[in-house]
């Protein structure tokens, strides 16, 4: 397996695995988001982002939601615990458009 050091935004380092397959995820964390100023669409604290060729698939605990090129997740509605309530509009929910792109940053694409 090949690893990489990949330097996002300002003094951020992560290590992402060149392989394919589930094992191979790389982590994205609400903390890493805030620095960035990006919006972190989940509940939880970290999720891992598998990539794979059909499309990325973010993976919190046991739970795997395949994220879609329209901001959304196949998985994930508005009744899904781990999105999200948006704080600044009553009934929405956070955007997943950020971790989408770092998604697709990550992935390569």
């Amino acid at each position: 397996m090949r690893t990489a050091l990949i330097t996002v935004g300002v003094g951020l380092v992560l290590a992402v695995s060149a392989c394919g397959g589930d094992g191979d995820a790389t982590l994205a964390t609400r903390d890493h988001f805030d620095a960035e100023d990006l919006a972190w669409p989940l509940t939880v604290d970290e999720a891992r982002i598998v990539c794979q060729e059909e499309g990325h698939v973010i993976r919190a605990g046991s739970e795997r939601y395949a994220l879609t090129g329209s901001g959304g997740a196949d998985g994930m509605d508005a009744d899904t615990e781990i999105w999200a309530d948006d704080p600044e509009v009553d009934g929405l929910k956070v955007d997943l458009g950020d971790l989408q792109d770092y998604a697709d940053e990550v992935c390569g694409e």
